[in-house]
């Protein structure tokens, strides 16, 4: 019997733990009730559970946001500080392709683009003995 209590003990925490991840990402994404997550985590949870998470939530994580309306509404306002992998690779391919492509017509487009991709234009069109990579 002590078994079978310790496992359900066990798949509590992990519906736990995997209900304040998934809570952690709706809210950087945008603004929530707690019937809005309530509904979203049903029947797993109750409203009392997201309640408890909520806090939770706010005690761990600096950017937690509770906005006073009616009803209340939360949300975690973070900046994202480094890219997502895909968006490295992504943006690696870009300047690369601006690096070995780009030409001396071309960079009058440059003015536009960032910081980053207008060095490596210039660097692309300076000539090979420039490209020192």
């Amino acid at each position: 019997m002590a078994a079978l209590v310790q496992q359900q003990k066990k798949k509590d925490e992990w519906f736990k733990s995997r209900r304040i991840l998934v809570m952690t990402e709706l809210l950087r994404d945008r603004e929530h009730t707690t019937d809005q997550l309530c509904k979203f985590f049903q029947p797993e949870a109750t409203r009392r559970d997201v309640q408890r998470d909520l806090e939770q939530i706010e005690s761990c994580i600096d950017d937690f946001r509770r906005i006073p309306a009616r009803p209340p509404r939360y949300c975690i306002r973070t900046q994202a500080n480094s890219l997502h992998p895909v968006e490295t690779l992504a943006v690696y391919a870009a300047t690369r392709l601006v690096y070995h492509r780009a030409s001396g017509h071309s960079s009058h487009c440059a003015r536009r683009w960032p910081g980053c991709f207008r060095a490596a234009t210039a660097r692309g069109v300076s000539g090979p003995s420039s490209r020192a990579v």
